[in-house]
């Protein structure tokens, strides 16, 4: 099943709900969130640097992103944006957990024209996320000097985290007795 907006919001309503937050708002920035997101992994590409034998193949995997990556990455860059306050770091926690649970409903699914059967060190490239999720924040009404330092430092963690994380990805396809190595391509579905 492909990660959907529903799915996200959900995920990030379970992992701010896990770390304590409450109230009637926690919908609507799930929403936000979720909307803005998916917008973004949308439009992001996979990149793989294959190794195997020559031929044609297809990879798919689950996009499992570390959780500890991405909150990590959500504590560093909140306080970076000035979005500080008695309940930030705990938010960051959450979206962490939120965003970790609602991408491995993902998949990347990659095309390698070169190897037939082998394995792919896939990386996830693309532009940053800022303006997706400013976009699906405003999209729920929230608004102001908040949601604009809160997409900010998402958007500056979710960089940080594509730029170190790879996953090895099997390759399916033609079998040869003859090796190769190639680029593939595909997408987050």
């Amino acid at each position: 099943m492909p990660i959907s907006v529903a799915g996200l919001s959900s995920s990030i309503i379970f992992g701010l709900t896990s770390v304590g937050f409450t109230g009637v708002a926690k919908p609507q920035l799930a929403m936000g969130l979720a909307i803005g997101t998916m917008a973004w992994v949308r439009s992001l590409t996979v990149i793989t640097a294959d190794a195997g034998t020559a031929g044609t193949g297809t990879g798919f995997l689950p996009w499992a992103v570390p959780v500890p990556l991405i909150t990590t990455n959500l504590m560093i860059s909140y306080p970076l944006n000035s979005h500080n306050g008695a309940m930030a770091m705990l938010e960051a926690q959450g979206l962490g957990l939120g965003l970790g649970l609602g991408f491995v409903q993902g998949a990347m699914v990659t095309v390698h024209a070169g190897v037939g059967t082998g394995t792919g060190i896939a990386k996830v490239v693309g532009s940053p996320a800022f303006p997706f999720l400013i976009a699906g924040l405003l999209g729920v009404g929230m608004t102001g000097p908040g949601s604009t330092q809160k997409a900010n430092a998402i958007s500056q963690a979710l960089s940080r985290v594509l730029l170190v994380f790879t996953l090895p990805i099997p390759i399916v396809g033609s079998v040869t007795p003859a090796g190769a190595s190639g680029v593939g391509t595909g997408k987050i579905l």
